[in-house]
């Protein structure tokens, strides 16, 4: 099926959405803490969380260009995902974005996914003041006993599991989106770049989390 230019663009723009969401998604899951003092959730981006909280501790500079990485990417999918156009076509009409939904469970899978992106914005802000006005007790055990507010402690609570079901709807959704026997789908009967798309993906995310855990070097 011949597409337009304009079109073409659409479709590699979304490509690039879900490349960067997919790297997001993997690399918070690959950090998950499974202690048991910790709540479920992902590990915090050392060198913001440094300069959040002024921890007088070095940081790698292998873990400063992971993190740099990490925002660049968070701001190219949100970028990407606002800046979408919002006079579009049918789905139907659509190539590449998948046929419209025959079962409710479909939009409502896709209106969540959104809704989770949407509010992940303000509970990340709102977060970050909670730590700027009573920042952490960094020598506590347990996450409840580190966070020193009860605001800072009641957005943890909301903002990792809207985090978490973000990340696995959206790489569910890539995934179908990818998948080439999908006949509306980007690498519809194109195996290798299918695997090479979903290579990547798992290559930079574990590359990130790797790099990240890498220790300053004493002084």
């Amino acid at each position: 099926m011949d597409i337009s230019l304009s079109e073409q663009r659409a479709l590699w723009r979304r490509w690039a959405q879900g490349m960067a969401g997919g790297i997001l998604a993997l690399d918070t899951l690959l950090s998950l803490q499974w202690g048991p003092t910790q709540l479920f959730g992902p590990r915090p981006l050392a060198p913001i969380q440094n300069l959040i909280l002024g921890v007088p501790e070095q940081t790698s500079l292998a873990s400063w260009l992971a993190t740099s990485v990490l925002v660049g990417l968070l701001m190219l999918h949100g970028f990407l995902a606002l800046a979408e156009s919002r006079e579009r076509p049918p789905l139907t009409e659509r190539p590449g974005f998948g046929r419209k939904p025959r079962l409710a469970w479909l939009r409502v899978y896709q209106q969540v996914q959104v809704t989770t992106g949407v509010l992940l914005v303000p509970l990340v802000m709102l977060y970050v003041y909670t730590l700027f006005q009573s920042p952490p007790n960094l020598d506590a055990g347990s996450w409840d006993q580190r966070l020193t507010s009860l605001g800072s402690r009641m957005l943890y609570v909301m903002l990792v599991p809207v985090l978490l079901l973000h990340a696995l709807l959206g790489l569910g959704r890539l995934i179908c989106r990818w998948f080439p026997g999908n006949a509306q789908g980007l690498f519809h009967r194109r195996w290798s770049l299918a695997l090479g798309s979903a290579s990547l993906v798992l290559m930079v995310a574990s590359v990130l989390s790797v790099v990240r855990s890498v220790p300053a070097p004493l002084s």
